[in-house]
């Protein structure tokens, strides 16, 4: 079954708040803390307070980056494994009331089902629980994740 796509957001409240962040951006900056990273911007020709680490970027800078992402890319987990793929027009991650879901690869999991075994141990097995919870996706096809059990 297709469902329809979900908009939350007006193309005039994107832009707001595309806006309110480059506000953001140019006149406040953002703090960055590893003094390579401050380098490599200043010599990129943005504006950089090396006292401060401070770096605020021009609008032309953010319009350039912007207009380099592709519309859709891959992304790998830690193990160089495809994960998803952005720019799909599939949803990954959305919020829910006091829950957040994500878009969790394979079959869906019922509360009978056995837990998954995942290959290298426990950790693995506690992340797979924690983003399958153990349950069937959502209308969505999203499936539940229970924030109170991610580790802190």
């Amino acid at each position: 079954m297709e469902l329809a796509q979900f908009k939350v957001l007006s193309d005039g409240d994107i832009r707001d708040i595309h806006e309110a962040t480059v506000d953001i951006l140019t006149n406040c900056g953002v703090k960055i803390l590893y003094r390579p990273m401050l380098e490599f911007l200043k010599k990129k020709g943005l504006c950089v307070d090396a006292e401060q680490a401070i770096v605020r970027f021009s609008r032309s800078s953010l319009e350039d980056a912007l207009g380099s992402v592709p519309p859709q890319f891959e992304v790998f987990d830690r193990n160089g494994r495809l994960a998803y793929t952005l720019g799909d027009r599939r949803p990954k991650i959305a919020a829910g009331h006091n829950a957040v879901f994500c878009d969790a690869p394979g079959r869906a999991r019922a509360e009978s089902d056995p837990p998954v075994r995942r290959p290298g141990g426990d950790r693995e097995q506690h992340e797979a629980d924690l983003f399958l919870d153990r349950q069937l996706p959502d209308e969505s096809g999203l499936y539940r994740v229970d924030p109170g059990r991610i580790p802190g």
